[in-house]
């Protein structure tokens, strides 16, 4: 990998956003972390240099907030840093019957979810062709192929991030950017998100036993 170069990785400093940076430091990539103020992005960076000698910028924003997917741009351009992969993991979920939630957190979650993926790429498309061959991973999720009681904006959030993938994926071929959306199923990336996992996880054991039974 070309030292002149970074990896670009929204919603770094916990769960899946920290594996994926953990797994490309390990491959010799320079990092770009952007994560919410006040979590754990800088201690996660100077791990992360010290134990795989790349070089990592950490840069505190919170991406559901007006401009601040422009902000984050001008700032990684006047740097000088230059990306050739872009991955647009920063996401919020939700588990609760439509009525239960809350309008503002349905505009949370689309902002964040689908606005802020769809800026951040079209900032960044003109450095990635500069670049290439360069790549873009969109994380969508398991949810996007399935209509899920409970999870009916956050899967059509996600059902948006495949669509995207793939027809940015078409139109990129040609320039050398390859498009790549990963969908993983439910994981344990917080205290939350583990509770209703394992409930989920015990009640559908449940099932299975009275069905056998």
């Amino acid at each position: 990998m070309n030292s002149k170069f970074y990896t670009l990785i929204t919603g770094a400093s916990l769960g899946f956003g920290k594996v994926l940076a953990e797994e490309c430091a390990r491959r010799n990539m320079n990092l770009i972390l952007v994560a919410l103020p006040g979590e754990s992005l800088h201690e996660l960076a100077t791990t992360i240099k010290n134990t795989y000698a790349v070089d990592v910028v950490a840069i505190e924003k919170d991406l559901c907030r007006d401009l601040s997917c422009q902000d984050l741009f001008h700032e990684v351009n006047e740097s000088g840093l230059q990306i050739n992969m872009l991955i647009n993991n920063a996401g919020v979920g939700g588990t609760q019957f439509f009525h239960d939630g809350t309008i503002t957190g349905y505009e949370e979650q689309i902002r964040l979810n689908v606005l802020a993926t769809t800026v951040i790429t079209h900032l960044f498309i003109g450095m990635l062709k500069r670049n290439a061959p360069s790549y873009i991973l969109n994380v969508g999720s398991l949810a996007s192929f399935f209509s899920l009681q409970k999870k009916q904006v956050y899967g059509a959030t996600k059902s948006f991030i495949l669509y995207f993938s793939k027809s940015l994926r078409r139109e990129l071929q040609s320039e050398n950017v390859f498009v790549t959306a990963v969908c993983p199923g439910g994981m344990f990336t917080n205290d939350t998100v583990t509770i209703q996992i394992n409930i989920t996880n015990i009640t559908w054991f449940c099932i299975w036993l009275n069905f056998c039974s």
